[in-house]
């Protein structure tokens, strides 16, 4: 809420759905859409190839142009999601490691392995009764999207070593002083902060105008106000990558393990990726895992409106418009069909608070943004 992605809640956001409910694109979420796969299974290459393949079709629908760096990737709101904005994960027990009700020994074990660790809603979400974490690489930025899928791979085995280990046997300026002043304070306080520990009064100060000045505040007004934000910045435009590249190339080099100067390519292909079984099967059945609930998803946004966190009510609802017309093609097409499930008032395809909770409950939909104070 406070880097202003959830304003105007419910106002333009919505999902489609596939006929078969494993393919769904998010839209109005913290980038305009989120494009993902999931179904249960093992075989990792199966959700992964389908999202490549309905990329491909999404990418080919005439109207839509993302917003793409020469540098950075797809561009993101958050830039631990820019370069590729594809996130792989599986929803795994882990009741060993989560005997004390928390996730904290999860996340201790899985940070140095570079996996990140969820509630099975998402971030800011608690982890399931029975131990169940949502597990995902960490690294979006100068790794290509097949590594990142080998990387869940190879994540996972390691870190089903470590739950077997913990259980003993195999187991499942002046007009910027108040924000000047709370920035110094946070940098003493919370250091790990990535946007406050690399916000300096220098360059701020060396920015041409005031409106820089507060499109910056702007940008890490989340960590501002959330001071134990570990990204604590959201880009507002497509261009403030590039706008404030001296801030940001430093944010993105901290989180990412990058150098500054970094450019991210985009690479499907698993061919020749280090850590890829023999015959390149991601076949979790080898570790010994039963069949999972497995989700790679994709963040976009689309070239001609801000990002989420500057959009007006108006950008918001001619967006989704936009999108509802390409969705036509995806419903037109044999393998997609579906529809669309709108929450904007007065839309066609607007449903009701019980649809809405129904699609939340089973993993569908994203929860009411507004209650996220992130």
């Amino acid at each position: 809420a406070t880097a202003g992605i959830a304003s105007h809640w419910p106002h333009g956001r919505g999902c489609y759905v596939s006929e078969d409910r494993q393919f769904v694109i998010w839209v109005g979420e913290e980038d305009h859409l989120r494009i993902m796969c999931m179904f249960k299974g093992t075989m990792l290459n199966d959700v992964f190839d389908r999202l490549q393949k309905a990329l491909e079709v999404v990418n080919g629908i005439e109207g839509l142009e993302f917003a793409v760096s020469p540098d950075y990737g797809y561009v993101t709101s958050c830039p631990t999601n820019l370069g590729t904005g594809m996130r792989a994960s599986v929803h795994i027990p882990l009741p060993n490691l989560t005997k004390d009700g928390t996730d904290a020994q999860a996340k201790a074990i899985a940070k140095p392995l570079g996996l990140s660790v969820r509630g099975t809603g998402g971030e800011h979400t608690p982890i399931g009764a029975d131990g169940t974490c949502d597990i995902s690489p960490s690294a979006r930025f100068c790794i290509t999207e097949a590594q990142i899928i080998t990387a869940l791979y190879n994540g996972l085995k390691l870190l089903k070593a470590e739950e077997e280990k913990a259980g003993g046997g195999a187991a499942g300026c002046s007009d910027f002083a108040k924000d000047l002043e709370t920035i110094a304070s946070i940098k003493e306080s919370h250091p790990n902060n990535l946007a406050i520990k690399h916000f300096t009064t220098e360059y701020f100060e060396s920015l041409g105008s005031d409106e820089d000045r507060a499109a910056l505040i702007q940008c890490i007004r989340s960590g501002i106000e959330n001071k134990d934000s570990g990204m604590g910045c959201y880009a507002m435009q497509p261009s403030d990558y590039d706008r404030f590249k001296p801030f940001f190339s430093k944010v993105l080099a901290d989180y990412h393990k990058v150098a500054e100067d970094a450019k991210h390519v985009n690479n499907w292909s698993l061919e020749g990726v280090d850590g890829l079984p023999e015959g390149g099967k991601l076949d979790l059945a080898t570790l010994g895992l039963p069949e999972l609930s497995m989700r790679v998803r994709v963040g976009r946004n689309l070239k001609e409106f801000p990002l989420p966190g500057a959009m007006t009510q108006e950008d918001r609802v001619n967006m989704e418009l936009k999108m509802c017309a390409a969705f036509d093609k995806l419903k037109s097409m044999p393998e997609y069909g579906g529809g669309y499930n709108s929450l904007t008032p007065g839309h066609a395809d607007f449903i009701d608070e019980a649809a809405y909770n129904k699609l939340v409950a089973d993993h569908i939909m994203f929860k009411d943004m507004a209650a996220d104070t992130y």
